[in-house]
């Protein structure tokens, strides 16, 4: 629901990593439209609903590693327009990015997908191209 935070509606950094948590609501984070810092890093998450980081204009920094997420797309994000500056994603089970995510990581300025199911394979082109540190190395391994 839309109080998960109640009345931190202030607040800048969310540190929520190593709690064991395995779900996310697509309303938790939509009063949170200050955050600027979000850590949800070594947890259980396998899922991220559409819309889930859709309010978190000011979003800078966005931490995913170490969880049990399979895919990434742009739907997590909503319709809006993102400027994140820095997004961590390894050790995670990912094994496919959708080509429609270079629009939101084309303003980034590190991207780290390493450890990961052997998504360079796939990884999409234009992201390779980019002016920014991507890393996507020690992806394939025998875990596919």
């Amino acid at each position: 629901s839309d109080d998960n935070f109640g009345d931190l509606n202030e607040l800048q950094i969310l540190d929520l990593s190593s709690n064991l948590i395995q779900g996310i609501d697509s309303m938790a984070f939509s009063l949170l439209v200050k955050l600027r810092t979000l850590d949800l890093s070594n947890n259980k998450i396998s899922l991220l609903p559409s819309g889930v980081f859709s309010k978190l204009m000011k979003l800078k920094w966005l931490n995913l590693s170490i969880n049990s997420l399979t895919e990434l797309t742009p739907e997590i994000f909503g319709t809006s327009k993102f400027y994140i500056d820095e997004f961590y994603f390894q050790e995670n089970q990912l094994k496919f990015i959708d080509s429609r995510l270079i629009g939101i990581f084309d303003k980034m300025k590190i991207i780290d997908f390493s450890n990961n199911v052997c998504i360079s394979k796939k990884f999409p082109n234009d992201l390779k191209k980019m002016k920014l540190v991507v890393e996507i190395t020690e992806n394939c391994s025998n875990r596919i």
